[in-house]
């Protein structure tokens, strides 16, 4: 016993309180001055996780002392939490129905988890859906100890008060008419492990125990989650909204590293037969003898890891990380799960993890395997890593030569906590596509350090003509290139978009996140960034002002018939026409002049007319501004630059002279050429 105190790190006065004796007694203990009895003898082991033979037979070597001790189903038991005494009560899991259950949220916020608590090398995952039925099952549900949760799930599914009652109620017919359990099972290697201390700080309580408290908030830290309400989606996938987790520790805890396993159910406010009143998370594990309400994890035998369907295998044996176990899976629209609609639920799993994780999973940091199981048969498995990804995303990665790059301007204000202000500049990815466009056109997929898809952004109709594309924007620590190091700008960046994040991690934004209260000025810094996105996007894909085929013909001869021509030896032609902005206040045109001489004369004087329904040919004036190639002469007339061909200027139209909104008006424009001196 000395020895393993003296292993643990524990005093006497430690050992005496976790037992509920003196450390008086303790010492007599040591001292061989008096024996403990059964029951005493029992609770010294379970304390300090030894065998009860550990502590007679005298064999002192430290291998007498397995890392995982052999806890087995009978060691266990649920903590049942009785309601609050101050007549509060609660009907359902706020957190679960803030993360209302889709493919989408469960792939991201357990992707999301895992890739947060690399060791450094590929996180490799395991997404492993099956079913449990006969002999499999009767031994799940005993170890389970389900005879202890039962009548709770029986009385909340009765009572349609509860938001959960249809939930608990599908659930519970589902097992005792078909006879069958459908868990789903995520599994992650090359991690941390569900470290840190029983009831302290540590990814063990931030996951398990606490709400809202990730320990990834503090200051400098841009985690993918950083809110602590990821575990919630477990619980909503859950049936019962129960889940099992089992770890192997990259850090010992009491000098263990192996099974570490708990598990929790949260239940809403109920009343059993009996008067008793329940309600919150109970807790599955090893009962503290001196603190009867709390449950400890166990470090868990081979056996009942087994018999509880946390044995990990497969390619990410021998390597530390956790498995998490949602007993009673179900899909997204509550349908029962039979094999047929199993190997939907798995395949749309899949999609969504690679749809938001693909630039991760490209860059060699994340890869996971989606599987079916049936009992311990394997039906079906699909991987997902850099070798075999189907979305067509993957392109901008590449490096070809058809990949636009282009450099983002972002300021970071000044934090309040004093750091900044910084200069970054994020990186524009985008690969221009065929006509025949396919899938996935149009959008920009936005991303962070973490390497999740925090957002794809669809951008149609940036100008007339715009070529198809698909396009990435690398921000914070995703900028730099491979293999370099993210500078000091880098970092203020990936803080700064974190900031900007909600809850769910799905958007940047300056509505109910941090970034205002962090940084003065965050919200304009963060729209201009986005709006510069929006410019170099249009640059990209407008075409060329020397293809004058570009756009819609159709479109293209509507807008720009007539055009004016006028002396002999000169014309102009309309190749571009762009509204600016949606609420049609600004028309940009480009116009090309075909000369013989007298370049330096040439005037260019446009002129918009409106055809409707009540009427024909209305003169709409407009505000004439020259953007490039050309000069404003007067308020009517512009002239070319020196050697300058093209021309392209801004007309602002004056609607309010319409008796009709714009978007139901067909423009008109004419551009007449003349010589200096016809004006």
């Amino acid at each position: 016993m000395s020895r393993r105190l003296r292993d643990l790190n524990w005093t006497q006065s430690k050992l005496a309180s976790r037992i509920g004796v003196s450390q008086a007694v303790v010492s007599s203990y040591l001292r061989d001055l008096k024996m403990p009895s059964r029951e005493t003898l029992k609770a010294i082991a379970n304390a300090l996780e030894v065998s009860q033979d550990y502590l007679t037979s005298g064999d002192r070597s430290p291998h007498s002392v397995p890392n995982a001790m052999a806890t087995t189903a009978s060691d266990l038991s649920w903590y049942e939490r009785p309601a609050p005494d101050d007549g509060t009560r609660s009907y359902g899991n706020a957190r679960a129905e803030l993360f209302r259950f889709d493919y989408d949220v469960l792939a991201r916020e357990t992707g999301q988890n895992s890739n947060d608590a690399s060791l450094g090398n590929e996180v490799s995952m395991e997404y492993r859906l099956g079913v449990l039925t006969g002999a499999n099952l009767d031994r799940f549900l005993k170890a389970l100890k389900w005879e202890q949760l039962q009548e709770h799930y029986e009385c909340v599914a009765s009572d349609v008060s509860h938001r959960t009652a249809r939930r608990y109620g599908r659930a519970l017919r589902q097992l005792e008419e078909s006879q069958a359990l459908w868990l789903l099972r995520i599994d992650d290697y090359n991690t941390t492990g569900l470290i840190g201390e029983e009831f302290g700080r540590g990814s063990f309580s931030a996951l398990v125990r606490f709400t809202q408290d990730s320990q990834k908030y503090s200051r400098g830290d841009a985690s993918g989650g950083r809110f602590g309400l990821g575990s919630a989606s477990l619980s909503s996938a859950s049936g019962f909204d129960l889940v099992l987790f089992c770890s192997d520790l990259s850090q010992p805890v009491d000098t263990k590293t192996q099974g570490r396993l708990i598990g929790r159910a949260v239940f809403p406010y109920h009343s059993l037969a009996n008067g008793k009143e329940y309600e919150g998370p109970f807790f599955f594990g090893r009962p503290e003898p001196e603190q009867p309400a709390r449950r400890s994890s166990a470090w868990s035998a081979e056996p009942l890891r087994r018999d509880l369907w946390l044995h990990r295998d497969g390619n990410g044996a021998g390597k530390t990380g956790t498995s998490i176990l949602i007993v009673g899976y179900h899909d997204p629209d509550g349908n029962d799960l039979d094999p047929r609609t199993a190997e939907n639920a798995i395949a749309a799993l899949a999609s969504s993890f690679e749809n938001w994780f693909w630039p991760a999973i490209v860059r060699g940091r994340l890869s996971a395997r989606f599987t079916r199981y049936d009992n311990d048969r394997k039906i079906s498995e699909r991987v997902v890593d850099s070798s075999n990804i189907n979305t067509p995303f993957v392109s901008l990665f590449s490096g070809e030569a058809d990949i636009v790059e282009r450099a983002i301007p972002l300021r970071v204000p000044k934090s309040k906590d004093g750091d900044g202000p910084f200069d970054h500049s994020a990186k524009l990815l985008v690969q221009l596509l065929p006509d025949d466009r396919g899938q996935r056109v149009d959008e920009l997929a936005m991303m962070r350090g973490a390497l999740m898809v925090v957002k794809y952004r669809a951008f149609s109709g940036l100008a007339l003509g715009a070529r198809p594309f698909r396009a990435a924007l690398l921000c914070g620590e995703a900028a730099p290139e491979l293999g370099q190091p993210p500078s000091g700008a880098d970092n203020g960046a990936e803080l700064f978009l974190a900031k900007a994040e909600p809850p769910q991690h799905n958007d940047w934004t300056s509505r109910g996140t941090d970034l205002t209260s962090e940084y003065r000025g965050g919200a304009a810094e963060l729209e201009r960034m986005l709006e510069a996105v929006r410019t170099a996007l249009r640059e990209i894909v407008t075409p060329p002002v020397e293809d004058s085929s570009v756009g819609p013909e159709a479109l293209r001869k509507l807008l720009a018939l007539p055009v004016g021509v006028r002396p002999a030896g000169k014309k102009a032609e309309i190749v571009r026409l762009d509204w600016r902005n949606p609420d049609f206040s600004a028309l940009a045109v480009t116009v090309r002049v075909n000369f013989r001489k007298g370049r330096d004369t040439i005037l260019l004087r446009p002129q918009l007319y409106v055809e409707t329904d009540a009427g024909s040919g209305i003169d709409l004036p407009c505000r004439i501004a020259p953007e490039s190639g050309c000069e404003l002469i007067n308020d009517t007339a512009i002239t070319l630059t020196d050697g300058a061909r093209d021309a392209t200027m801004l007309l602002t139209p004056d609607w309010n002279v319409l008796p009709v909104r714009p978007d139901l008006s067909a423009v008109r424009v004419d551009v007449t050429v003349a010589e200096r001196g016809e004006h």
